[in-house]
Formats: C-alpha cells, sequence, structure tokens
C-alpha cells in the first residue's frame, strides 16, 4: 500500500512539473517588444534624418498668437462668468447627480479586488453633500502638484480584474493630475474635498491643496509674461531657500524679474483661513525659460529626450504620464495648449484628417506623405502617438503606452510595455498571440497637424 501511494505520489509530481513547464512555454515572450531593439530609442538619430523642408516653420508673430490663446484658456475658469444661473454650472451639477446614480447601480470593484459594496458609493455620495446643490463658487490656485479624481475620494474604482485591459492600473476615479500653481475655479466644498474646474477637466481635489485668489491677485497674474518648466521633478524653493514642492514639464510660473541666472517668479501659499498669500521663487535658467520658447526641432528634441522611457501612469496615477498628458504637458512650453485627453487632441488639438477608410499600405503612405515630425499627432480610439519620422517606408511614432492586445486560445490578455516608447505602428507584432488585425495601425482613425 505504501509502495503504491508514493508512484501516485510521483505520477502528480510528474504531472505537476510537466503542467508547469508547458504553461511557462505557451506564455512565455520577451521581456520587450521588438521595436525597441529595432528602432533607436534616442530622438538624436530622428532630428538628424529629417528633411529640413519637414522643420517646423511657425514664425514669432504666429507662436505668439497661439501663446495668447493658451493663456487665454489657461485663464478661462477665471474669466469666465459662473454662477448657480449659468447654464454651464447646471450642466454641472446635473452631471455628478447622474454620475452618483450610475454608480450606486455599478460600484464596480474595489482595491481587494473584490465587487465594491454599494453602500461605499452612497457613504462617499453622502460626504459629497450635492443635495442642495454647489456651494461655493470662488477663484482659487492650486498649491500642490495633485490628483484630480472623479469623486471625493482616493479608493479606487476598477471594472472587473479578470478581463483583459482591466483592473490595475485602470481606476476610473482618476481623472488627472494637475500641476502646482494651476488656475482654478471650486464650485463645491466639503470637509475635505473641493470640487474644481480647470483648463485641464473637472473633478475632486484634496482642499489642503489650494488657496483662494481675490480679484487684485488675478489681475496681476494675468498681466505678467510667464516662465515654463523644461525639466521634470524639479524642487521649487523660496528666496529664502524653503522647500515648496515640486514642478513638472507642463507647469508655468508669472515672472516678475530676471536675473543673471534664474526668474524670480510668483507664487502663492495657503495661509490659516486658505486666502493665497503671495511669496517668490527662484527657479534655474538651467530648467526653465520663459514661455513661449521657439517651435524649432533643438527644443522639441531637448523637451522629449526628458519624457523617453518614462513610466505609464494612467491618468497621471503616481505622478506619470498617460499618452494624453504626455502630450499635454511636451507642447506646454511652445505655447501650445492641447486638450486633455486623447480623443479630444486627435478631434481638436489642430487641422485633423480622417483616414479610419485607408487600408494599412494606404495609411502608412498617407502618413509618410503628409505627416511633419514632432508636430503631428496620430490618433486611434483611447490612444494618441507623436509622429517623428520614416524608417524604410515605416512611419515612427513616440508615445506612453501601457499594452499590447494578445489573445490566446480565446482568452484575451496584455503584454505590458508600460513606458514612453518609440515604435513603428505595428509594436509588438511579432509576438505569438498578438493577432495582425488587433495592432495599433488596423486603428488609426485621426491625423491631426498642431501647426496647420
Amino acid at each position: 500500500m505504501k509502495k503504491e501511494l508514493k508512484i501516485c505520489h510521483l505520477l502528480i509530481y510528474i504531472l505537476f512539473f510537466v503542467s508547469c513547464a508547458h504553461h511557462q512555454i505557451i506564455i512565455q515572450e520577451p521581456a520587450e517588444i521588438l521595436d525597441i531593439e529595432i528602432y533607436p530609442q534616442n530622438f538624436n538619430y530622428y532630428v538628424s534624418q529629417i528633411d529640413s523642408t519637414l522643420l517646423p516653420n511657425l514664425s514669432i508673430e504666429k507662436q505668439s498668437e497661439l501663446d495668447s490663446l493658451s493663456n487665454k484658456l489657461f485663464y478661462s475658469v477665471w474669466t469666465d462668468t459662473l454662477n448657480t444661473d449659468n447654464e454651464k454650472v447646471i450642466e454641472l451639477f446635473e452631471y455628478y447627480q447622474s454620475l452618483f446614480e450610475r454608480y450606486k447601480k455599478k460600484p464596480g470593484y474595489a482595491e481587494n479586488k473584490l465587487p465594491r459594496d454599494s453602500l461605499n458609493i452612497i457613504e462617499i455620495l453622502n460626504n459629497a453633500n450635492l443635495n442642495q446643490g454647489f456651494n461655493t463658487f470662488k477663484k482659487a490656485i492650486t498649491t500642490e502638484y495633485t490628483d484630480i479624481r472623479v469623486l471625493p475620494t482616493n479608493k479606487p474604482y476598477f471594472y472587473n480584474h479578470n478581463l483583459a485591459g482591466e483592473g490595475f492600473p485602470f481606476d476610473y476615479w482618476q481623472n488627472s493630475t494637475i500641476p502646482i500653481g494651476t488656475p482654478i475655479f471650486i464650485y463645491h466644498e466639503t470637509k475635505h474635498w473641493a470640487l474644481i474646474g480647470s483648463h485641464i477637466c473637472h473633478g475632486w481635489i484634496p482642499k489642503n491643496k489650494i488657496a483662494y485668489v481675490n480679484d487684485e491677485q488675478i489681475n496681476k497674474i494675468m498681466n505678467l509674461p510667464l516662465v515654463a518648466i523644461l525639466r521634470d521633478n524639479q524642487e521649487l524653493k523660496t528666496i529664502y531657500n524653503k522647500y515648496i514642492g515640486k514642478a513638472d514639464i507642463g507647469t508655468i510660473f508669472p515672472l516678475l524679474s530676471e536675473m543673471d541666472n534664474c526668474y524670480n517668479v510668483l507664487f502663492f501659499e495657503r495661509d490659516s483661513l486658505a486666502n493665497a498669500n503671495e511669496i517668490n521663487l527662484q527657479i534655474s535658467k538651467d530648467i526653465s525659460a520663459q514661455k513661449p520658447i521657439p517651435l524649432n526641432i533643438e527644443n522639441i528634441n531637448q523637451i522629449c529626450q526628458q519624457m523617453q522611457g518614462q513610466l505609464y501612469g494612467w491618468g497621471g496615477m503616481y505622478l506619470n504620464r498617460d499618452c494624453s498628458q504626455t502630450m499635454l504637458d511636451m507642447f506646454m512650453p511652445f505655447g501650445i495648449l492641447l486638450p486633455r485627453n486623447s480623443k479630444q487632441q486627435a478631434n481638436n488639438g489642430g487641422f485633423s484628417v480622417d483616414i479610419s477608410d485607408l487600408n494599412i499600405k494606404e495609411k502608412k503612405k498617407f502618413i509618410i506623405n503628409n505627416a511633419k515630425p514632432f508636430t503631428t499627432l496620430i490618433g486611434l480610439p483611447g490612444h494618441i502617438m507623436l509622429y517623428i519620422g520614416h524608417i524604410e517606408n515605416e512611419p515612427i511614432v513616440f508615445h506612453n503606452m501601457w499594452g499590447i492586445k494578445t489573445l490566446h486560445r480565446k482568452n484575451e490578455g496584455r503584454f505590458v510595455v508600460g513606458k514612453a516608447v518609440i515604435t513603428s505602428l505595428e509594436p509588438g507584432k511579432e509576438l505569438k498571440y498578438v493577432k495582425k488585425n488587433t495592432t495599433l495601425i488596423n486603428r488609426i482613425n485621426k491625423l491631426t497637424f498642431i501647426i496647420p
């Protein structure tokens, strides 16, 4: 009997290891997609290959015009007339009412991967205290780099974690991030949260990261030139060397004065009553420049180099960028303010051309013949990319991407890239379980010229 048990156990172990080995063979894929090895991941290569006739051709006058429009949009939350009778405000309130009703019916999945109790949604709704309408109409400014949340909570909202392309990192209550020193309008406040509008989007941010500004302060800010940050993860300090926070590319500050090695810029601290107190920051010229910086290939290259290889961050999670925030931040120093999400960037980021009816060969040819390197966006549902040139009749793009769709035995999955990379329009086509008709080129539908 003992002998038979030993044989039985041995057979179980053999079957276990065989199945494990078989399983590993099935799912085995390379650590990186082939495009990352084939195509240089250094922008200097693509800059050197560009025909001089394809370089951005933007006059000082035209760029100044674009910059003025950018500033107008940036400050629009301070200049629009917003009150309880405003149609835009009424629509926003109705939107949030319907949003809560939707989440009560579909509470989604929580951080433990289990279905969320609808009581959690009701608790968040009660804390939002929107029963009587919006309770605050104030102009303010962000005093820290922070997240903009769909609802007033730091808890995540996932769809079913077992579905491919869902679960982590796709927290649908993460709307975006918002830089330090950004103009905002406050519609509503709770004890800990503020519902705000900005040039980026609407949403909830922690109340301790904002400060109210008055008309005099707003007038002063809006009449000053602006300085753009040109490096990521930069420490901000006062003229007395007091640490204030951090700033990334895409952050701008009003310029008070210029010195040999730095800019003296205007910023505001939050006092005990949440009002904005003026302070001065000194920002080195090594990491900044007066906005707009010239739209030339050298400056575009410098900004792109900063972002290449950075980790993917859905909605800016963990202070990383997703595809559209990469584009938004990249062009801000040039005085070009793109919309926040990929669909809006494709449709409203410049002059758009629909290429959805073209086949793969026609799309590639059209892109190579018409797209302008470093100033043309290529869009598809849920994703946006920057065209940077072509190699051997293959259009090449820069984009921050999460992953590539795979299919094995009817089971959909993702091969995770998870960072900003330079690829063709068919990244991952060599992977074992990637279908040719699911690569990016098949779904591309828009070519958007940022500079018409």
